[in-house]
C-alpha cells in the first residue's frame, strides 16, 4: 500500500533553530512548528526542492515492474524495490525556515515502515493497534528521524536519540550506521532504516536494509519518472 503523496500539515523550523539539529536529543518535535505563517500562500507558486522517497525491498511478484511504483534492484533480478510512500520538500529560506519530513511510527509521520505481512524478510512484523489494517517494522522509533532541507542544496538527516539512548539509527549505504547525530544527506545515497535481509548471494555488505530512503531533485522529475534513479 502506498501511503498518500501529499502531507496535510507542513512542518518547519526556524533558521535560528537549525544549529540545535546538530546537537543529540531525545526528541526534536519540541524545535518543529506547524504554524502556518504564510507558508501555504507562499507554495501555492512555489516549485520543490527535490522528492522524498520511501522504497521497500521486497521478493518480485507478478506484476511488478507494470505497477508504476516498484522496479527491479540492481544486481538482484528477483527482489525489487516497491514506492511506500513519496513526499515534495520545499526552500523555505526565503521566509527564514527549513522544511522539515518525519520519519517513524508516529501517526503524523508522512515516512512510516509498513510491512509487507507477505514478505519472507520480515523476522518480526507487529501490529500497528486498533484502526489500522497494515503493520509496521517496530524496529523504527515512533519518532525516528527528521529530514531537513536547510536551502542551497544542504539536506539534512537527523536522527534522534542521545547517546545513553541511541536507538538503532539508520544505515547510509548499508555501510555507515548512524545514531543520535544529524548527517549531511547526499542526493546520490541512499539511507537505510529498520530491519535488514541477508544479501545474497554477494558477501558484502553481508546485510542491507528492508526500508531504503532516497530523494531525487525536482529537475530530475521532468521525465515524469516514477521512482529516483539508483
Amino acid at each position: 500500500m502506498t501511503q498518500p503523496a501529499q502531507q496535510r500539515t507542513i512542518y518547519w523550523v526556524d533558521r535560528d533553530d537549525l544549529p540545535a539539529f546538530y546537537t543529540p536529543r531525545p526528541t526534536y518535535a519540541a524545535l518543529v512548528r506547524c504554524a502556518d505563517e504564510g507558508i501555504g500562500d507562499f507554495l501555492k507558486d512555489a516549485r520543490p526542492y527535490a522528492r522524498v522517497c520511501l522504497l521497500r525491498i521486497q521478493p518480485r511478484g507478478k506484476g511488478d515492474f507494470l505497477d508504476g511504483v516498484s522496479r527491479p534492484l540492481p544486481g538482484k533480478p528477483n527482489r525489487v524495490e516497491r514506492l511506500i510512500a513519496e513526499q515534495p520538500i520545499y526552500d523555505l529560506s526565503s521566509l527564514g525556515k527549513a522544511m522539515c519530513l518525519a520519519v517513524g511510527r508516529n501517526s503524523d509521520c508522512p515516512f512510516k515502515p509498513v510491512v509487507d505481512l507477505s514478505n519472507r524478510f520480515f523476522s518480526q512484523p507487529h501490529p500497528v493497534g486498533l484502526g489500522y489494517t497494515d503493520e509496521l517494522d517496530t524496529t523504527v522509533s515512533r519518532e525516528h528521524a527528521w529530514i531537513v532541507y536547510e536551502g542551497a542544496g544542504s539536506m539534512l538527516f537527523c536522527v534522534v536519540g542521545t547517546p545513553e539512548a541511541a536507538g538503532n539509527g539508520a544505515l547510509i549505504e548499508d555501510e555507515e550506521r548512524v545514531t543520535a547525530r544529524t548527517v549531511p544527506w547526499k542526493k546520490e545515497q541512499f539511507i537505510g532504516i529498520g530491519q535488514v535481509c541477508k544479501n545474497t548471494p554477494d558477501p558484502s555488505p553481508p546485510y542491507i536494509s528492508i526500508f531504503r530512503m532516497r530523494y531525487v531533485l525536482q529537475e530530475a522529475q521532468r521525465a515524469a519518472e516514477t521512482l529516483p534513479a539508483p
